[in-house]
């Protein structure tokens, strides 16, 4: 699967507390908001929800677990890859790219 994020609509490096799938007053989506969208799930299902294992919808098992640091780390590391406000931009989408790759998803960064 190939996954588009666009950079002008991302919400990434603010740290976990204003991160959503998709967040109402910018209509900006994080990596797994973008993820989520790719696989069909409405916007409106998503907004203001601060994480995909918070939806009620068929999504890939590594996608609805409660991440911990020792309980599906893949998505643990994306959350806080996303969300991290002291990591560069370049390391960012080089971790998100080989985390969303280890799941057969080929990430391409735009805009």
């Amino acid at each position: 699967m190939k996954l588009v994020i666009d950079r002008a609509t991302w919400l990434r490096g603010e740290g976990s507390g204003p991160s959503k799938l998709l967040r109402k007053r910018d209509k900006k989506k994080c990596c797994i908001g973008f993820l989520c969208s790719a696989l069909g799930v409405p916007d409106e299902s998503m907004e203001g929800v601060g994480g995909s294992q918070r939806l009620f919808c068929d999504l890939p098992s590594w996608l609805t677990e409660m991440p911990t640091p020792t309980h599906d780390p893949d998505l643990f590391e994306a959350y806080h890859t996303n969300d991290d406000p002291t990591m560069d931009e370049e390391t960012r989408e080089q971790n998100i790219t080989k985390i969303f790759a280890m799941h057969d998803i080929q990430v391409e960064f735009i805009n």
